[in-house]
């Protein structure tokens, strides 16, 4: 069993930093572009689920293209 969990962390470790290298691209990218990021990881309250926990939602770049707010 221990190696099931240990297998699930790394498959988990494995893709965070996945999402993190897209992320990076994604914003290198838009720079490259002419954007300009403003913010990223932006985390806000939705509010929350059955079990009243609070769920919150993430934009991962926030960035002007001249004068529009993109994300």
């Amino acid at each position: 069993m221990a190696f099931v969990e240990q297998d699930n962390r790394l498959a988990w470790q494995s893709s965070r930093t996945l999402g993190e290298m897209g992320e990076n691209l994604a914003a290198v990218h838009l720079q490259q572009h002419g954007y300009r990021l403003v913010l990223a990881n932006f985390k806000a309250p939705i509010g929350r689920n059955t079990n009243n926990a609070q769920v919150t939602g993430e934009i991962d770049l926030i960035a002007f293209d001249g004068e529009v707010l993109c994300f």
